[in-house]
């Protein structure tokens, strides 16, 4: 495959008030960068970046998009994409269902979230501290399990 996910200053209502890509833009080889069609513009200017990427990790793809609200809050979907596929052609997004100021990777198959403030992902459900790491497998993110816990050492 041919293309490449890119965000740049296209003109108006491409960048966001922080100056920052607001669209993507699956451009394949041997076209013109200007005519690359826009696969992402939902980011409102007000937030700070907006983006998309696709990878392979130990065996398994994966292709996010993100939607930075500040620098320490962001959201995010996912989708399991077929290589080869042109990303205009690609099934759609699920939101990964994670408090805005939580950050996601990934390791194989489970999406690892590290947290930055105490969280509960199902109300009345089991609770995780600030600085907890989680894992599940990517398509289950409402079935977390805890990797590590911060523990407070007194000196």
């Amino acid at each position: 495959m041919d293309e490449l996910l890119v965000g740049w200053d296209a003109g108006e209502g491409s960048m966001t008030d922080s100056g920052y890509p607001r669209q993507v833009r699956a451009w394949m080889r041997g076209t013109k960068l200007k005519d690359a069609p826009v696969v992402y513009d939902d980011a409102p200017k007000e937030d700070v970046a907006a983006g998309q990427y696709m990878y392979f990790d130990r065996g398994h793809w994966h292709e996010i998009r993100y939607r930075s609200k500040t620098f320490y809050t962001s959201e995010h979907w996912w989708r399991r994409p077929s290589p080869g596929v042109p990303a205009t052609e690609q099934g759609g997004f699920t939101k990964i269902p994670i408090q805005d100021d939580a950050d996601v990777s990934t390791f194989g198959n489970s999406a690892i979230i590290t947290l930055r403030s105490d969280w509960t992902p199902t109300e009345g459900g089991k609770s995780y501290p600030t600085g907890a790491l989680l894992s599940c497998p990517m398509e289950q993110v409402d079935a977390v399990g805890l990797l590590f816990r911060p523990v407070l050492l007194a000196y």
